[in-house]
């Protein structure tokens, strides 16, 4: 999905902060969640084939590692 925004009075500085800082928090959230989360990927270079570790629901049972 793409947006596009004008400014009508100002430079557009603000609206261009207020954007970053929005995607500054999003990234925030992303890395606390794939931190907390269990899974790890890998990959196969002669197959090609990806493997999944873990899952992506929460557990209420703690993982061993």
């Amino acid at each position: 999905m793409c947006h596009g925004f004008l400014a009508s009075r100002d430079s557009g500085e603000r609206l261009s902060h207020a954007v970053g800082c929005a995607f500054a928090a999003c990234l925030e959230r992303k890395q606390r969640r794939d931190k907390e989360c269990a899974v790890s990927m890998s990959i196969d270079a002669a197959s090609h084939a990806f493997t999944r570790q873990g899952s992506f629901r929460k557990s209420t049972v703690p993982l061993k590692h």
